[in-house]
């Protein structure tokens, strides 16, 4: 977490690691302590407060403002010292319970004062202000709704809604040049905003342009958020990234032991848990692969990246890769290519996915001779991409890999191909098209009628009038052959 402090009227940023995870968990307490929580927090209502008369007034309070109460501040217990979960506490009260704010703002600080008292000071307590507002924000960031937000902090929607629009005034105000040097306290726009609250979200803004990949960096601390990792975020990231060079070189034991002392061999996360015991990294690695970050090869059981790992050190490993691949590629030689495959051959589906599109996006051409190197060796997913990448880039060497696709037996490849050679435009394609009209999968005519379209060719409209006139074709395809037709007509007046 980034925190800011001012020191004689300067700002110093520092940056420090902490694992969420470890604040956020939810303590599982012995059943007497949470009865001893529950009877307190009655009296407190009852006897300090001038709690309800009525019976159903008092079961309410007893079945249902108690017990929501007992679970905020059980998996708050971290932040019972820190003034802004009082503050979260007071809106609790007063947006779920129709507690008046007055009333609601003392209260919070008596039902804190309780907690502490029974449940005890947290061994990790957390009383920065910003801390809680780091939280909701980061969830948010990520893409987590104000519900899923307000499930997993136990903060009432409200507050986490009302904070959301807070930090969209405030981005859009940074936004503006007239008041880019203009001190943000005296805007009127941010006239309900504390001076904390304004001092987090500049700092919040200035984190992206100074900690490179920051958004995956708060990726991963949501992950430990989430599964109570006893980690820092730098580690979760270096364990995955690292693993994608070793896909399949470590059983979960001898990763175990990998993490824990180094073993024999040195890879990018040799002892990076050496401060945990064997137990402690046992139990990291069975979350990691019970939420789907890791999974075991059937094969013989080894560790590789899951598909929700891999999304997580794609904004790490992908520039990375582009760099040393377009390094390779620019001696235009067999030796550059097959440098390049080795990068990829055999590794993660979704990062290979994610490299063959940066290419295609940065134009490099020479990537189309990488292509013609992998297309043998990868999966379903990484052959659509690069056929969908020579759809971009063109070039003779796609010419070929476009051809022998449109030959491949599964469809959804023909598809794509299709889709590609009328993105190229290529006349040269004319006679093949024709001959995919014949094609026994529906999909494969139709986008095979659109390429023809966009060839512009004359010599195409009988044989799209054919199809067009084709009782026995399919509407789609029929529809698709009227509209190429109209295309051509287009392209040529």
């Amino acid at each position: 977490m980034l925190t800011k402090f001012r020191k004689h009227g300067k700002i110093d940023i520092k940056y420090y690691q902490r694992g969420d995870g470890m604040l956020a968990e939810k303590e599982k307490y012995p059943p007497e302590v949470k009865e001893q929580l529950h009877n307190q927090l009655e009296k407190l209502f009852f006897e300090e407060w001038g709690g309800p008369r009525s019976e159903m007034a008092l079961t309410y309070l007893r079945e249902n403002v108690i017990p929501h109460l007992m679970s905020c501040l059980i998996t708050n217990h971290h932040y019972l010292e820190n003034n802004t979960f009082i503050d979260i506490l007071a809106n609790k009260l007063n947006t779920e319970f129709a507690y008046p704010p007055a009333f609601a703002e003392g209260l919070s600080v008596d039902i804190t004062k309780i907690a502490l008292a029974v449940l005890g000071r947290h061994e990790m307590p957390e009383s920065h202000p910003w801390h809680p507002w780091e939280v909701i924000l980061r969830m948010l960031t990520i893409g987590n709704s104000i519900n899923q937000t307000a499930i997993k902090t136990d903060f009432p929607e409200a507050y986490i809604e009302v904070f959301r629009k807070r930090y969209l005034t405030f981005s859009k105000l940074v936004q503006r040049e007239d008041i880019k040097y203009t001190s943000y306290q005296q805007l009127p726009e941010l006239s309900g905003y504390s001076k904390q609250l304004i001092w987090f979200m500049e700092d919040f803004q200035k984190r992206f342009k100074i900690f490179k990949n920051y958004y995956a960096r708060l990726q991963a601390e949501q992950v430990i958020f989430d599964l109570q990792l006893p980690m820092d975020a730098d580690n979760l990231l270096r364990l995955l990234e690292g693993l994608y060079y070793e896909e399949g070189n470590f059983t979960p034991e001898e990763m175990i032991v990998e993490l824990s002392n180094g073993g024999e061999t040195k890879t990018k996360f040799s002892g990076i848990l050496s401060d945990k015991n064997p137990q402690q990294v046992e139990k990291i690695m069975d979350k990691l692969l019970e939420k789907h970050l890791l999974v075991k090869s059937s094969n013989d059981n080894s560790l590789l990246l899951a598909p929700e790992g891999a999304r997580l050190v794609t904004p790490l490993l992908v520039p990375r890769l582009v760099k040393e691949i377009s390094y390779n590629l620019q001696a235009d030689d067999v030796n550059g290519r097959l440098c390049s495959a080795t990068l990829l051959t055999g590794k993660n589906t979704e990062i290979i996915v994610q490299v063959i599109r940066e290419l295609v996006r940065q134009r490099q051409t020479e990537a189309v001779g990488l292509f013609e190197v992998l297309i043998n060796k990868v999966s379903k997913p990484v052959l659509l991409e690069i056929i969908a990448g020579c759809g971009v880039l063109g070039g003779n060497s796609a010419i070929e890999i476009l051809t022998r696709a449109l030959q491949h037996r599964d469809s959804m490849v023909r598809v794509k191909t299709c889709q590609s050679i009328g993105n190229l435009g290529y006349q040269c394609f004319f006679f093949h098209l024709i001959n995919a009209l014949k094609d026994n999968v529906t999909l494969v005519r139709e986008n095979a009628v659109n390429a023809l379209g966009k060839l512009g060719m004359q010599s195409a409209v009988r044989h799209l009038e054919a199809v067009q006139d084709d009782l026995t074709e399919s509407n789609s395809v029929q529809q698709a052959a009227r509209e190429a037709l109209l295309e051509i007509q287009n392209s040529t007046q």
